[in-house]
């Protein structure tokens, strides 16, 4: 199982979301994910795991900090 790692500086941004989309591709099945957003607010964090659904991820673990950074853990299922 291979582990991959996107960090997302700043506030997401609509050309993130197309990175995130592209990067998700190269991730084969039972390899582990994750998503640092700097700046995560709940909305972006919904449409990312959404995004990772839509995709056959499985959503591990989704956390916050005070600082308001953000990371979200996901395997690929299929």
């Amino acid at each position: 199982m291979a582990q991959y790692h996107l960090d997302v500086s700043g506030r997401v941004k609509l050309s993130d979301y197309s990175s995130i989309h592209d990067y998700m591709e190269l991730i084969n099945k039972n390899d582990k994910f994750t998503i640092s957003i700097e700046k995560g607010d709940k909305e972006n964090i919904d449409i990312i795991c959404n995004m990772l659904k839509t995709s056959k991820f499985s959503i591990i673990d989704t956390s916050g900090k005070e600082d308001g950074k953000c990371s979200i853990e996901a395997f690929k299922s299929m």
